[in-house]
C-alpha cells in the first residue's frame, strides 16, 4: 500500500506542478514555436521539467517517510542528486533560452 500510496503522492504531485507551471510559461512566452521542421501548428510551452523534478522528489520524500527508502538517501546518493540538479538546470535554461 506504501508503494502505491508513494506512485499516487508523486503522480499528482507531478500533474498539479505542470497545470501550475504552464499557464506562467504561456505567460512569459516560454515554449516552442511552429515550424517546418515540427510538426505542431500553434505555440506549446515549455518547462514540464519542473513537473518531473517535483515529482521524484515527492516520490523520495513519501518513499522515506515510509522507511521504503533509508534516512541517508539524500547524502548516501550525493552525486546522483548533484546530477539530477545539473539536468534539470540545463533542461531549464534550454527551455528558457534555447540552448544550441
Amino acid at each position: 500500500m506504501a508503494y502505491f500510496l508513494t506512485f499516487l503522492v508523486s503522480l499528482f504531485g507531478s500533474l498539479a506542478t505542470v497545470r501550475l507551471v504552464k499557464p506562467l510559461a504561456e505567460h512569459f512566452r516560454i515554449g516552442s514555436l511552429p515550424s517546418p521542421r515540427k510538426v505542431h501548428l500553434g505555440f506549446k510551452p515549455l518547462l514540464g521539467g519542473i513537473g518531473f523534478l517535483v515529482g521524484i522528489l515527492l516520490a523520495v520524500g513519501v518513499a522515506g517517510w515510509f522507511h521504503i527508502l533509508p534516512a541517508t538517501v539524500w547524502k548516501e546518493y550525493g552525486f546522483f542528486w548533484a546530477g539530477l540538479g545539473i539536468i534539470f538546470l540545463t533542461g531549464l535554461l534550454d527551455d528558457v533560452y534555447s540552448l544550441g
